[in-house]
C-alpha cells in the first residue's frame, strides 16, 4: 500500500494556523525540520500543512507531535498557534501562544468532547476577538 493510500485508509491528519504573515511564519517552520506546504490564509494568518506524517511512522501520536510544533512555531514566530489534528478514534485543536502552556481540546469519534474545560474559555476568549487573537487569556 502506497504512503498516500496509507494516509487515506487511517485517517489521520493535521494543519497549523499561525496568526503571521508566511514572511514571519516561515523561519519557525524551517527549525522544525519537516517539509510543509506555508500559504497566506487571509487576514495576517498563514496555515501551514505537513508533507511529512512523522505520527504514521514513529511513536509519538499525531496530538503530541503538533503540540511540540505549534508551541516551537508559537515561540519562534511570537504569535498565537492553533493546531488541528485528527485520527481514527479523535480529534483537537491545541491553542499555542509563546512560552505560556498550551491548551487543548478533544472529541472522540462519536462526538464526545473529552477536553479540558480551560481550553475551551481560552480558545472562545480567543476567538471573540474578531480582529485579532492577541488578547491574552492566559492573565487573570
Amino acid at each position: 500500500m502506497s504512503s498516500e493510500a496509507l494516509d487515506h485508509a487511517t485517517g489521520v491528519g493535521a494543519l497549523l494556523l499561525g496568526q503571521a504573515e508566511p514572511d514571519i511564519v516561515e523561519p519557525a517552520a524551517h527549525l522544525l525540520r519537516e517539509r510543509m506546504l506555508l500559504a497566506p490564509a487571509g487576514g495576517g494568518w498563514s496555515v501551514l500543512v505537513p508533507e511529512g506524517k512523522p505520527w504514521l511512522h514513529g511513536e509519538e501520536p499525531v496530538d503530541r507531535v503538533l503540540t511540540g510544533w505549534a508551541t516551537a512555531l508559537a515561540v519562534g514566530s511570537g504569535r498565537p498557534v492553533l493546531a488541528l489534528w485528527w485520527d481514527t478514534d479523535r480529534s483537537g485543536y491545541t491553542l499555542a501562544a509563546g512560552f505560556r502552556r498550551t491548551v487543548g481540546y478533544e472529541w472522540l469519534a462519536n462526538g464526545t468532547p473529552v477536553g479540558e474545560d480551560e481550553a475551551m474559555r481560552t480558545f472562545a476568549a480567543c476567538s471573540a476577538s474578531t480582529r485579532s487573537w492577541t488578547c491574552s487569556p492566559w492573565r487573570r
